[in-house]
């Protein structure tokens, strides 16, 4: 075997020996990551109080144009049945009196 035979052969073996640590090193920090329990639990939870916020900021959203589309079809329709409305009303007061009266009648 010749000088740069050994050579080749030795820088060869210093990046296998290279790649091993490196694997190695990997290896290592991604045993430590599963055995830290609570840092992992707690990464789970701020993941998940993020998808809580989000879903309820979500749901607020379409809870105000929900309300704000119900507004508009009360109002729309308080002002095209204003007659059939006001007659409800007057007959609600009506009883009430109705039953006011009754009531003072019975003492």
């Amino acid at each position: 075997m010749t000088a740069s035979e050994q050579s080749g052969g030795a820088e060869q073996l210093r990046e296998e020996i290279e790649q091993t640590r490196e694997r190695l090193g990997e290896t290592v920090e991604q045993l430590a990551a599963k055995a830290d329990v609570k840092g992992r639990a707690q990464a789970k939870a701020t993941e998940l109080a993020g998808q809580v916020t989000r879903q309820a900021k979500s749901t607020v959203a379409q809870g105000r144009v929900r309300a704000a589309q119900a507004g508009k079809q009360g109002a729309e329709a308080a002002r095209t049945n204003r007659v059939p409305l006001s007659a409800a009303a007057a007959g609600v007061l009506l009883a009430s009196i109705a039953f006011i009266i009754w009531r003072r009648s019975k003492r």
